[in-house]
């Protein structure tokens, strides 16, 4: 599958924008994922060890997350926040994951444990 087939499944399974901007406030992990290079690797490594359900890990990186979003201070102010992009590179960041560890996407995996489709 070619990455941009892989990315269109993602960006699927991620919440509508324009639903999700009427209803989601901008929270700190999206300003830092947008931000900090440091929080979207752990970011997207805690997603991921959910999605595999590596339990620890994913209690590890949590950890580790909170760590951050304790430690680090956003660049962009929520009125800059661009949700489109977000959702962009959230996608891209869970395809490249994908690519890096040889794990394909499964539909019904994705919506046990993130409960989205």
């Amino acid at each position: 599958m070619s990455i941009k087939s892989r990315v269109k499944r993602i960006e699927k399974r991620l919440p509508d924008e324009s639903k999700a901007a009427e209803k989601v406030t901008v929270d700190i992990e999206g300003l830092l994922f947008m931000d900090h290079e440091e929080f979207r690797k752990v970011y997207v490594e805690w997603a991921m060890a959910c999605y595999m359900e590596q339990h620890e890990k994913a209690d590890e990186l949590n950890a580790k997350a909170e760590h951050l979003i304790k430690t680090l201070e956003p660049i962009t102010k929520r009125s800059q926040f661009d949700y489109e992009a977000y959702q962009e590179l959230l996608a891209g960041k869970i395809v490249d994951w994908m690519e890096e560890h040889g794990v394909e996407l499964e539909d019904d995996r994705w919506e046990r444990v993130f409960g989205e489709h």
